[in-house]
């Protein structure tokens, strides 16, 4: 193996902002798997455990943002104080610049299952009153849609992917976010 591929080098990044499984289920029956299957700090801790890897492990709440967060740490090259870094993005773009590991397993998942969010972000005036169009950067916008959706990133610093011969399907050359 080179390093990058040894499991004790690889560290996952994941950014999740809901719980809607555990919330919907919570009046129910507690099972072994409540607390890992239902609860989001878990997550890439689960995955650690699937494949066997032992760097290290990361869930990271920024909200709507989480997932880019999660990659933005990944990605980062200046070093961020620990209170700095607050995405699983930016966690692991930080630790592969800093050394602290060699691949990152990375991105977001949201699955909504609980109308009690939607309820509360409606109520807010959170959601767009649209037909469905969140019209991000634009200047009509007044709301943004909620959506399911999980996204995995494998990151490596260049040199070590072309070093192991992985297919690079991409760079990320920078990666950013900004919360008011």
């Amino acid at each position: 193996r080179t390093p990058s591929t040894r499991l004790d080098r690889i560290g996952t990044y994941y950014g999740q902002a809901a719980d809607d499984y555990r919330e919907v289920n919570q009046g129910q029956s507690v099972s072994t798997y409540y607390i890992p299957g239902g609860c989001r700090a878990f997550g890439p801790g689960r995955i650690n455990y699937f494949f066997k890897f032992a760097g290290p492990s990361y869930s990271i709440d920024t909200a709507c943002s989480s997932g880019l967060s999660a990659v933005e740490v990944s990605l980062t090259f200046r070093c961020f104080e620990p209170s700095e870094a607050n995405s699983p993005t930016q966690v692991a773009c930080q630790e592969l610049w800093q050394g602290k590991v060699d691949t990152a397993v990375t991105g977001g998942m949201n699955i909504l299952t609980n109308p009690d969010g939607f309820a509360g972000l409606c109520n807010g005036h959170f959601l767009t009153k649209g037909h469905h169009a969140c019209k991000t950067w634009d200047a009509t916008t007044n709301g943004y849609c909620r959506a399911n959706g999980i996204l995995s990133l494998v990151i490596k610093r260049l040199q070590d992917a072309e070093a192991d011969n992985d297919r690079v399907l991409g760079t990320i050359l920078s990666a950013g976010t900004n919360h008011s």
